[in-house]
């Protein structure tokens, strides 16, 4: 009796870790959850104040619990042609310029709160730009000095990030051989040219693309 009470209490706490470590996703600008394991292109230059190219993601952060958790992202670039990749999350701001796995600081999000992840890529010429990105929901034990412990891992993106000559905007996937076929928006609706938010995007080599408009 007490082996089957001690199984029944692991596997309910089990349950509760897992829900609680899908409960802080990422969402796009509009809101929408992206799901676990989803890759995005994003190829959208802007410049910032400074007259810098910048490629911003266009990601947020969604905790969906009531109460306040810890947190950092794990991410790993995977590619990475030139420039430096920029994060500012929680709230210190790193930036990388090489391959490599890194995270973030820990840090707290409050109960129902949404946070810009606020990472870009920083090119100095065309390329391309691989990152994945990864919450790890963390428990604050210590508050002077802040100290943390592993929760456990939440849900894993993949963004590429593209910047190319103008001359080929069709080809999102720097791929001169491919051309968008086809443009939907998440509720499949087909669209005529992009819109803000989340496009789905089918290309002439039959890959199926998801792709934020700014």
């Amino acid at each position: 009796m007490r082996k089957l009470l001690s199984t029944l209490l692991l596997t309910l706490c089990a349950i509760h870790l897992s829900a609680q470590t899908n409960a802080v996703i990422f969402v796009d600008k509009d809101g929408n959850e992206i799901g676990d394991g989803t890759t995005i292109t994003v190829n959208t230059p802007t410049t910032d104040d400074f007259g810098i190219t910048i490629i911003p993601s266009g990601i947020y952060v969604k905790n969906t619990m009531s109460d306040d958790t810890g947190i950092h992202i794990n991410y790993n670039i995977q590619t990475l042609e030139n420039g430096s990749l920029q994060i500012c999350f929680p709230m210190t701001c790193v930036s990388n310029n090489a391959s490599g796995a890194f995270k973030t600081d820990n840090g707290m999000m409050t109960g129902n709160e949404t946070r810009d992840l606020q990472t870009e890529w920083l090119p100095d010429t065309y390329g391309k730009c691989t990152v994945n990105y990864q919450i790890e929901l963390m428990k604050q034990t210590s508050v002077f000095p802040p100290k943390y412990e592993s929760i456990g891992m939440g849900p894993k993106i993949t963004i590429n990030y593209v910047y190319s000559d103008p001359a080929g905007i069709n080809d999102i996937n720097g791929d001169s051989k491919a051309t968008i076929m086809a443009r939907y928006d998440t509720s499949g609706r087909r669209l005529t040219d992009a819109c803000r938010g989340l496009n789905i995007v089918k290309t002439s080599d039959g890959k199926v693309i998801k792709q934020i408009v700014r």
